[in-house]
Formats: structure tokens, C-alpha cells, sequence
């Protein structure tokens, strides 16, 4: 079945419970052993033997019956399974991608064209649009998608990419390619420490579709390669195979829903079976943020500098109590929205209601800890935060509104202009603050 593994559940009998019921099979064991016996105590001439025989023959017969109808339904169980997992395999393309990337060096050429190969997968038919990873398509010139079983390439059309959670929106306007293309639902819950989970995809080593599985290691906050280390968002970390080629691909769990895209692993040298996936609330936030403002705002910042707590001494400076917690401000934006609610100095203590520890951390779901910054991940343009701050040793519950911050340049790292002056060749910034 392509390296489906199917799991089984043992259940233990606990002291003064009945104990489990039997299987037909073993029920055919027993009384053929009975008949055995009766046999060799009575002899075979006797009429009560004749009855047992007759008795144990017809029970023997029931239960090939029985054996019968079990395996039948199980053939049946089988063949609904593989449909199943074929349709699973027929939502996850392949995906052919010519690259030009801009020469900052002399802005007006561009580099030499090269390819790339990755994967995407489709979560929505109705509105004929699928995912993958940005980097899949970034500095895209064609991008062209290949179904499984199909020899014919369809172009693709970007939607909408959003560098800072490496994720790409991408549909088809061809009507013959979403012919028998189901979706992959998205899974309500975020996935848990060692929940079993299987990669999909078009990594090196073959032309055909790779299935791999492995485990959930670790949730935590992690620099996200498209993001230049200025956003940490959460991520899962999976111990399944993932290289070159999975990029784009969706993760699945046990029920066969997407609990995350693969989007990079780690060299290694570094770290063996460490693999990265961008969850499902990461994936919602972005399509979210497209159906209300039909393009990427991006995420939000508090955009001050905070320094921790742990030392007592500090604490009591600022005149924190023995049960209070959290970390102080240090510095504010002052062009930002947060200058008008915050201060230097400020020790902020909850954010939406979570307490934040003394070294910046929120509790997270069974037991575990995370940076305060997952709070704001789910924020957009317009939503209030309310936080919790002690001023001069008074406690101050304080809300405020989001806005976007105005950048030095609204330009995306892929779009620049030139502009010539008296003989000089200057290129505006091409990075948004």
C-alpha cells in the first residue's frame, strides 16, 4: 500500500474486569480441542463421540462462516482505504518553476534563468486554489504544475505570496486540469508532541510522488528562512524525511487532514532527521489575510525592545511584588501606534490575558513555555490588544489598535527602481524596514 503503515490499538485487562472475548478463530481452536479429548476418553465407536463430532463439525463450520464474512469485510476495508489514499495522492502536484532573480550589483540586467522543482497541494476546489512555499515560486517567470498520473504541464497563476511564513497562493484557470482534483482538508487542531505524521511530495531521487513518515519532536518559535530573521513564527519539528523537491508539500495526520507544509530541514552537519513544517494556524492566518484584505499585510509587532526580568535585584527596582512577573520596555518605535499606549520603563506583565514570565515566555499548550511574540501572530490590521503593564508601581490595564507601520520603502525585495541623475545610477532600497 506505498508504505502505509496501519496502527493497531492493544487494550490491557485491568484486575476484576471481565477479560476479552474470544475471536471466532479462537473459538474454533478450543472446541476442536475439545472434541480431542472427548475422543480419546470415550472412544471413537461411542454415540456420545458421533454427537460431539457432529456438534464440533457444525460450530467449525459457523466459524469458517464467520472467518469468511471478517476477512470479506476486511478486503472491503482494504480497497476503501487505498481509494482513499488515491485521492490523497491525486491533490499534491508537482511543480515546474524558471527563476530570474534581479542583479542589485548592475540593477539593470538580470541573473542568468535557472529551474527549480517543488510540490503543492490543492485545499480548495471550489475556488481552484492550492499552496506552496514561496521560495517555490519567488522570482517566478513561468511556474507550471504537473498532476499525478498527467504528462501535461498547466501554467500556474501567483495569487499571492507572503515572504514572512513562506507560503504562496497559486491557482489554475485551465478547466481540464481541477477534472477529478480533490482537496485536502485543512485540520482544525494544531498537531501535538508525537503525533504520527506523513510527508507528501516530489523530493530528488525520483519523478515520482514520495511518501515518508516520522513523528512531531518539537513545537517552538523559529526564524523562518523567507523571513530574514525579522519574524519568528511557530513551527513544528518532525523527524521525517525531508529534502530537496518536498518544499510546498502538505503533512498529514492520522485522519488524512493537513497539519502543516513542509518548508526546509536541516543540513547534516548540523542536525540529523530535523525536518520543518509551517503549521496549520500559521497557514489559516495567511489564507485569513487574504479573504479580508485581498493581499498579504503581514504580521504584527509590538516594535519595542524588552529586557528580561530574572534578576531580583532588577525586579525590585521596578517595584514588582514577589508573585509578579513579566519583562520591561527598554525602547518604543516612536513613529508606531504602540508610542501611544506604551513606555519606556513600562514592565508588561500579561498580554491578552496570558501572564508573561520573567524570561519573556507565555505558557503554551500541556506544560510547555513560548516567547511572548506568538501572541501577536494571529493579530491583523484593526484588532485591539490588551496587555497589562506596571507604571511607577501602579498596575495599568491598557489596550490599543493595530496599524500598519509605515516603512521607509514600501517596495518588496523583488521590485526596485533606478533612478538616473546626472550621470548616477542610484537604486532605491529594495528591503522593507
Amino acid at each position: 500500500m506505498n508504505g502505509i503503515r496501519r496502527q493497531t490499538s492493544r487494550s490491557t485487562v485491568e484486575a476484576g474486569t471481565e477479560p476479552p472475548v474470544p475471536t471466532s478463530h479462537a473459538l474454533g481452536e478450543r472446541r476442536a480441542s475439545e472434541m480431542l479429548v472427548r475422543e480419546l476418553s470415550k472412544g471413537l465407536g461411542s454415540l456420545s463421540t458421533l454427537d460431539v463430532d457432529a456438534e464440533g463439525a457444525a460450530a467449525g463450520k459457523e466459524d469458517e462462516e464467520e472467518e469468511l464474512d471478517v476477512d470479506a469485510l476486511l478486503l472491503q476495508d482494504l480497497e476503501g482505504m487505498q481509494a482513499h489514499i488515491s485521492k490523497v495522492y491525486a491533490s499534491v502536484f508537482k511543480l515546474f518553476t524558471t527563476h530570474c532573480q534581479p542583479n542589485y550589483l548592475t540593477p539593470w540586467q538580470q541573473q542568468q534563468q535557472f529551474t527549480s522543482i517543488g510540490t503543492g497541494f490543492c485545499f480548495d476546489t471550489a475556488n481552484r486554489r492550492f499552496l506552496t512555499n514561496a521560495h517555490c515560486v519567488e522570482d517566478a517567470v513561468v511556474v507550471q504544475v504537473l498532476k499525478r498520473g498527467d504528462t501535461k504541464k498547466y501554467f500556474c497563476k501567483v495569487l499571492l505570496i507572503a515572504d514572512a511564513c513562506d507560503l504562496a497562493l497559486l491557482t489554475v484557470e485551465s478547466d481540464a486540469f481541477w477534472t477529478d482534483v480533490p482537496a485536502l482538508p485543512l485540520s482544525a487542531d494544531l498537531c501535538r508532541l508525537q503525533d504520527t505524521v506523513s510527508v507528501l511530495g516530489y523530493p530528488v531521487g525520483g519523478s515520482n510522488i514520495s511518501f515518508t513518515q516520522g513523528v512531531v519532536s518539537r513545537l517552538d518559535l523559529t526564524d523562518i528562512s523567507q523571513s530574514f530573521g525579522t519574524q519568528s513564527l511557530l513551527t513544528v519539528q518532525i523527524d521525517a524525511a525531508i529534502n530537496a523537491g518536498n518544499s510546498g508539500g502538505p503533512v498529514l495526520n492520522a485522519r488524512m487532514e493537513v497539519v502543516g507544509v513542509t518548508f526546509q530541514g536541516m543540513a547534516k552537519q548540523e542536525a540529523e532527521g530535523t525536518g520543518y513544517i509551517i503549521p496549520v494556524p500559521v497557514v489559516k492566518r495567511f489564507l485569513d489575510d487574504f479573504e479580508r484584505h485581498g493581499a498579504w499585510t503581514g504580521f504584527t509587532s509590538l516594535h519595542v525592545e524588552c529586557q528580561a526580568l530574572e534578576n531580583e535585584d532588577l525586579r525590585r527596582m521596578h517595584g514588582m511584588g514577589e508573585e509578579q512577573t513579566g519583562i520591561v520596555i527598554r525602547a518604543v518605535a516612536p513613529e508606531t501606534h504602540v508610542a501611544e499606549a506604551l513606555e519606556v520603563d513600562d514592565v508588561l506583565l500579561s498580554v491578552e490575558g496570558q501572564q508573561v514570565g520573567n524570561d519573556g515566555s507565555v505558557s503554551f499548550l500541556d506544560g510547555e513555555r513560548i516567547q511572548v511574540t506568538h501572541l501577536l501572530s494571529d493579530k491583523f490590521r484593526g484588532d485591539i490588544l490588551k496587555v497589562e503593564v506596571l507604571r511607577e508601581g501602579e498596575v495599568l490595564s491598557l489596550s490599543f489598535r493595530w496599524r500598519i507601520r509605515r516603512c521607509l520603502s514600501r517596495l518588496s525585495r523583488r521590485h526596485f527602481r533606478i533612478v538616473w541623475w546626472r550621470g548616477w545610477c542610484f537604486c532605491l532600497c529594495p528591503w522593507n524596514c
